[in-house]
């Protein structure tokens, strides 16, 4: 694809399919752009509160004017995604694809980055799995600026980010995958949430080691069923090893 870097050969973390390729996420998207609409369109409003967190992909919005939060606040647009970038929302995964907003416009908190796919070609959902990743946000907690309380990940991060680009079919069928295995393992542990003294947040990092605890390397066409397969057989195992560990009793 045009606009990729070419010295990125020591930084390639595993080897991919040779359909895919390595990319930065500044060559395929738009980082932090504005919008520029009519004063008077309705839009919809996003402070932080209104970003769900995990592994969710949801948001709310509050209905504004354009002209009373234009300046001062972040823009966005419908199929942008959206990522906190100030602690603690950051470790948390306060992400989103942008959707079904008033006229298809919004601002919100300015303590977001926003991603727009200026190739009209990508599939969102891909991304947004990639910015909820244990790689994505160690990374970024890593790069983070600012003192103790306050600190944020920055523009560079996310533009310098390497990630594998699938064919577009190919991103639709991850997450197709993936969110096979989040529903299996959401309702598995909703079933018994009365022997979990944990709160929910520890689902998340369920989820994580279950999803993301193999490389990308493993998700490739030929073997991409096998590898959910084997991903699916280690959350019940994860699971029970949860069970036995906080559970009073686990039935045999």
């Amino acid at each position: 694809m045009d606009g990729i870097e070419s010295c990125i050969d020591d930084e390639i973390p595993f080897e991919i399919p040779e359909t895919w390729e390595w990319i930065r996420l500044g060559s395929l998207f738009t980082i932090n752009p504005r919008n520029n609409i009519a004063d008077d369109t309705v839009i919809g409003f996003i402070p932080m509160p209104l970003l769900k967190d995990g592994f969710n992909n949801s948001h709310n919005y509050e209905k504004r004017l354009w002209k009373d939060v234009k300046n001062g606040f972040t823009h966005f647009t419908n199929n942008d995604i959206v990522i906190a970038k100030i602690t603690p929302c950051f470790q948390n995964r306060k992400s989103a694809v942008i959707h079904d907003l008033p006229n298809g416009y919004g601002a919100g908190t300015t303590e977001l980055h926003v991603l727009r796919d200026y190739t009209k070609m990508l599939y969102m959902p891909y991304f947004l799995m990639i910015c909820k990743t244990h790689s994505f946000i160690q990374n970024g907690m890593k790069n983070f600026s600012g003192t103790a309380g306050q600190q944020r990940v920055g523009k560079d991060f996310i533009s310098n980010y390497l990630v594998p680009l699938p064919p577009v079919n190919e991103q639709k069928r991850i997450i197709e995958k993936v969110n096979i295995v989040i529903n299996s393992c959401r309702h598995t542990l909703q079933k018994n949430l009365e022997c979990m003294p944990f709160p929910l947040p520890v689902y998340d990092r369920i989820y994580d080691f279950t999803l993301f605890s193999g490389s990308f390397s493993e998700i490739n066409t030929g073997g991409f069923n096998a590898f959910m397969s084997h991903k699916i057989s280690k959350k019940r195992y994860i699971i029970a090893a949860f069970q036995k560990t906080f559970c009073k009793s686990v039935p045999e």
